[in-house]
């Protein structure tokens, strides 16, 4: 089999283009080029970043395939609302409609798919939407013969009428496909530098890491978490004044029950105060080779407190709670299992007044000796 010339991008081939809006209608047609920019889980991970028109006039976005067996989208969609509700960078997204994949977005992004080094071998979505039986370049380069093309692109054909039949009956759900926007800039893994993160670049590492406790996501800064952390899951957005914004990606609500809940709960009571940032240290060390001072570990404490009295009033003032409902309303609409979302929002409700009571008592044990030292004098 014969390996497709594969070409090299990064983030800065498409940081210099204007971000496309993603709202319905996306002009799929203008598509020019998209790449595969693999993820952890290779085929099957990852997004496809998609440029539309060329010059100076071209702008970007991004698909990303979501494959079921390994992410629930509706848990990552909720956690990226939530988080959006608390006042934190994330891409705007949506999910495509079964139409919009099949008519418009997968045959434009079949035409313009290049291979890139690193990952020549075809993102799962593509293959699946009959990528080899209408390029007839990656048919050769593979080694496809043409009768059995044209065999899968028969396959191809009914299978995604049956699809659609069962989507229009509702006993399906559309495949789940999220258009993106394109956030410029590096993953803080990509960047090679901390110091364009500043004091308020940490405080908002050390926000994210209060709510990824929340939703528990343990794939961001290990704070509370026995992991080596991904700080690919942050993206360096860069300001008009020099500065950069965190943004969140790739977050995702993962529900706890019965003894993982309890343990989780006690590991928030014994580090909400003061929580052990040498894991969070490590992953500096380790994936981005930069030591930690002293002042930007303070700057993350700071951050996770704040984001800790963020939950709390977003409890109180029933903001969470309204997140919460309008996602699940939106989603059960759209074919979503109603179960796993309403174990879902238990599980945030438990956790986010679990930190309310935490924060409450404090707040109220400081009052008391306050006043206490009030009688002393």
């Amino acid at each position: 089999m014969e390996v497709p010339d594969v070409k090299a991008y990064s983030f800065s081939d498409w940081s210099a283009l204007t971000p496309a809006k993603i709202e319905v209608p996306v002009p799929w047609s203008e598509t020019s080029l998209c790449v595969h920019h693999a993820g952890y889980m290779g085929t099957r991970g990852g997004v496809l970043m998609v440029r539309l028109g060329d010059g100076a006039a071209a702008r970007s976005l991004c698909v990303k395939p979501f494959d079921k067996r390994l992410v629930n989208v509706d848990h990552e969609l909720l956690a990226a609302d939530i988080l959006r509700a608390a006042g934190l960078r994330v891409p705007a997204a949506r999910l495509a409609s079964q139409a919009e994949i099949d008519d418009e977005l997968a045959p434009h992004l079949i035409a313009k798919f290049e291979c890139t080094s690193g990952s020549w071998s075809m993102p799962d979505f593509l293959q699946n939407a009959g990528l080899y039986w209408s390029r007839a370049d990656l048919r050769q380069k593979a080694g496809i013969p043409e009768s059995l093309a044209a065999a899968q692109q028969e396959v191809f054909k009914v299978k995604r009428a049956e699809r659609r039949a069962a989507i229009e009956a509702r006993e399906a759900r559309a495949e789940p496909v999220a258009v993106l926007e394109y956030v410029r800039g590096p993953t803080l893994l990509q960047s090679g530098s901390i110091t364009a993160l500043g004091a308020s670049g940490f405080e908002t590492l050390g926000r994210l890491a209060a709510f990824d406790v929340l939703l528990n996501n343990t794939d961001r800064l290990p704070v509370l978490f026995d992991t080596e952390g991904n700080l690919g899951n942050v993206i360096l957005e860069p300001g008009s004044d020099g500065s950069v914004v965190c943004c969140a990606i790739d977050s995702c609500v993962n529900p706890l029950e019965g003894k993982a809940l309890e343990r989780h709960l006690a590991n928030l009571r014994a580090a909400a105060h003061g929580p052990d940032l040498t894991a969070a240290a490590g992953a500096f060390a380790t994936l981005c080779g930069a030591a930690l001072l002293e002042s930007q570990l303070d700057a993350i404490r700071r951050g996770w407190q704040r984001g800790l009295e963020r939950i709390c009033e977003m409890t109180r003032d029933g903001a969470l709670q309204a997140a919460l409902d309008a996602n699940v309303g939106a989603a059960v609409a759209a074919g979503a299992a109603h179960g796993e979302l309403s174990k879902a929002r238990a599980y945030l409700l438990t956790v986010a007044r679990a930190i309310t009571h935490l924060l409450g008592a404090a707040d109220g044990a400081a009052a008391s000796t306050s006043h206490a030292g009030h009688r002393l004098f």
